[in-house]
């Protein structure tokens, strides 16, 4: 057990509330003064910001007294080598030698042994630290073994040996940043981890000193026993902890140690592996597991997902891979969930498997090791909801939820605003028919409609919304289905049969069909290229304003961030910093950002014949057609005033183009026989939300018929 002794103890309590001088320094709350009626220090050495005079007189400090009586003979005076002008020696204070008392509050305006310090100063009083104008005072002076007379070399240091004088064979001075600094010397450090000795550094020789506690003392040197008391210097006795009670056997490498029949025994061993083939994996007592690099770099491993491909060993023991397109199919390893895809980030995740029956008196799982639902009964009596309004005191009985019916013709509602006149018969609700209702606008529960309506015979139907589960491909037919208790539409996309005729959404293609993946691939090119771009990295066909640098977001052709990475190739057109496209202002604050990408030169177009642009486009940016705008501009005049021009608005909210590489193609008609020119513009709008990868686009070209 680490212990002061007592004169280090005496000079931590002393320095706790240690005076201070200086122009805003504290005036110190020495012993036998009464404390501030409104504020607890001076704010000032001479008033009190919120009190006009202490309350208490510092005619003499009651702490320390000089040991001599006729004359300071053990400290020199800064005044004069004698006291005479203040108070007799015999029981004067060694700061109050100036004045007969304090009466600021501070310190003595006057001058200290008639020497004239001014009351701002700090010189001739001892301390350690300070800072500024002003000082902390050791009015023990216990550390010094006398009052210091210059104050300068204790606490306005430049060099080491200016905090020289401060040295004992337990402790050492060093000077940092203009203050005298106490370190431990190798002979101070006297703590013997032993909790019934009092342990303490002998100045005078280095050594360290250890006296027993006294016997009897309360100690604890077992985690897993109580009242244990000191005999002889050694901690013993003491009663078994119950077993199974929490503790630690110092051992980071174990987990949940218990106590047992008055020991910490170990618990289970901690696991340390990350399921990284390129690392080593161990754990050490005192720091935890450790995860080495073990596997050359560029050596094959696996990373734990089916979304990431050529996955190789890095330098810092990493494995990583080419990330798969989004919502590649994949499995997660959970039986629970279904529709597993990759994401954006490599990663593989499903939809939760529900297992809801509609019976408020089942608790429904799915079973993590089978895949299959279960609905285990509740225990009779459990309160639930059979749904009707018409019955009161519903109970568990049987897996089934019972309740007492209300009175029939007691007025209900059957949740359909379809029907009116709701009344109970034998505990249901039944509603007749309005006809009143019929358009009326209505809910039929199900997220797999739109345009729910009353049909005038109290039912709400809907028209099925096909576009809610559309993924865009025409190799698939996709389905929706809607069950109780969820928050979204149940999708499903079935895979058509293999060349089966199918649109790719390029006019310039034809006899286009699904292969085995659901793809639509192949067909016959009815275009001829005008201009073609895969988009090399530092491609200088393009000219960017703003261009990216640093962390300023812009257009740039390379291949930053890595993820989603280029549709082909390496590189591609993209709108970011490098990680997002967040512009940070002066203050650190998200500011509005935008910029556009302009291709260098001028592209003509055949006379009498359409042409179309396409390219492929990933859109990483917030989800909304009101910020985040994504536009792209074709113009017959280099986009000065008077030309032609058009402007495409790109969706940011159209189901399944979130995160992935999309196809588009956009027609140029008007623009026939004509130079264009073209450009990708983003505009953020405001500085919200924009923590997204940015916009990209790759794979550009200009396509007329031929």
């Amino acid at each position: 057990m680490n212990k002061f002794n007592m004169r280090s103890l005496l000079y931590i309590v002393v320095m706790g509330s240690a005076l201070a001088c200086g122009s805003n320094a504290p005036d110190a709350f020495e012993p036998g003064e009464t404390q501030d009626a409104m504020t607890t220090f001076d704010a000032s050495p001479s008033l009190d910001s919120q009190a006009s005079t202490d309350t208490t007189s510092d005619n003499a400090d009651s702490m320390i007294a000089d040991t001599t009586s006729a004359a300071d003979t053990t400290v020199a005076d800064s005044g004069s080598p004698a006291d005479t002008g203040g108070v007799a020696d015999s029981g004067s204070p060694v700061w109050d030698t100036g004045n007969a008392s304090d009466s600021s509050g501070g310190m003595d305006a006057g001058s200290p042994d008639g020497g004239g310090t001014s009351a701002n100063s700090c010189a001739g009083r001892c301390g350690e630290y300070s800072g500024g104008a002003s000082c902390q005072c050791d009015s023990a002076c216990e550390s010094f073994d006398d009052c210091c007379t210059d104050f300068q070399k204790l606490c306005g240091c430049t060099v080491d040996a200016d905090c020289a004088k401060l040295n004992s064979a337990c402790d050492s001075f060093t000077c940092s940043v203009g203050l005298c600094t106490k370190s431990l010397n190798p002979a101070g450090k006297c703590d013997d981890d032993n909790a019934c000795t009092q342990d303490s550094c002998d100045p005078a020789t280095g050594n360290c000193v250890y006296v027993n506690a006294m016997d009897g003392s309360s100690c604890a040197a077992a985690d897993c026993l109580t009242q244990q008391t000191c005999t002889a210097g050694k901690c013993g006795g003491g009663i078994n902890k119950t077993d199974g009670s929490f503790c630690s056997d110092g051992n980071t490498c174990t987990l949940s140690d218990s106590c047992s029949a008055g020991v910490c025994a170990p618990g289970t061993a901690k696991d340390c592996n990350d399921k990284n083939t390129c690392t080593k994996d161990s754990c050490d007592p005192k720091t935890g597991c450790d995860f080495t690099p073990s596997a050359a770099e560029g050596t094959k491993c696996d990373d734990g997902t089916t979304c990431t491909k050529d996955t190789k060993c890095t330098k810092a023991g990493a494995c990583k891979g080419v990330v798969l397109p989004v919502k590649t199919v994949c499995d997660d390893g959970d039986v629970c969930t279904t529709d597993d895809n990759c994401s954006s980030f490599g990663t593989c995740s499903g939809k939760s498997k529900s297992c809801n029956d509609d019976n408020s008196c089942t608790t429904d799982s799915c079973d993590k090791n089978s895949g299959n639902c279960k609905n285990e009964v509740k225990t009779d009596g459990s309160f639930c909801s059979d749904g009707s309004t018409c019955t009161t005191g519903d109970t568990c009985t049987a897996g089934q939820c019972v309740g007492k019916p209300l009175p029939d013709s007691t007025p209900c509602s059957d949740g359909n605003i379809c029907t009116s006149g709701d009344l109970c018969f034998g505990g249901l609700c039944d509603g007749q028919p309005d006809a009143t209702a019929t358009g009326k606008a209505c809910s039929d529960g199900s997220y797999c409609t739109t345009k729910d309506i009353c049909d005038g015979a109290g039912v709400c139907a809907g028209t099925p919304d096909t576009a809610v589960c559309d993924d865009g491909n025409g190799c698939t037919i996709d389905s929706c289905t809607s069950q109780p208790g969820s928050f979204q539409p149940i999708c499903d996309h079935k895979p058509v049969a293999a060349n089966q005729p199918c649109d790719d959404g390029d006019l310039c293609t034809s006899a286009t069909k699904c292969n085995a993946t659901s793809q639509c691939v192949g067909g016959t090119s009815v275009c001829k290229d005008q201009f073609s771009d895969d988009i090399d990295c530092n491609s200088t066909k393009w000219t960017f304003a703003p261009a990216a640098a640093g962390q300023s977001p812009g257009w740039a052709a390379d291949g930053t961030p890595s993820t989603p990475a280029a549709h082909t190739g390496k590189c591609s057109l993209n709108y970011n910093n490098g990680a997002d496209y967040d512009l940070k202002d002066s203050l650190g604050q998200s500011a509005k950002n935008a910029g556009v990408v302009t291709l260098g030169t001028a592209v003509d177009l055949p006379a009498a014949t359409t042409s179309v642009l396409s390219f492929w486009s990933y859109h990483g940016v917030e989800q909304s057609q009101s910020y985040d705008l994504r536009t792209v501009e074709v113009s017959s005049d280099n986009f000065v005033s008077g030309g032609d021009m058009k402007v495409w608005t790109l969706n940011n909210t159209a189901p399944n183009t979130v995160s992935q590489w999309i196809k588009l193609s956009l027609p140029l008609d008007g623009f026939e026989g004509k130079k264009i020119n073209l450009r990708f513009a983003f505009d953020t709008k405001d500085a919200v939300s924009n923590s997204g990868p940015g916009w990209f686009v790759d794979d550009v070209k200009i396509r007329s018929v031929k």
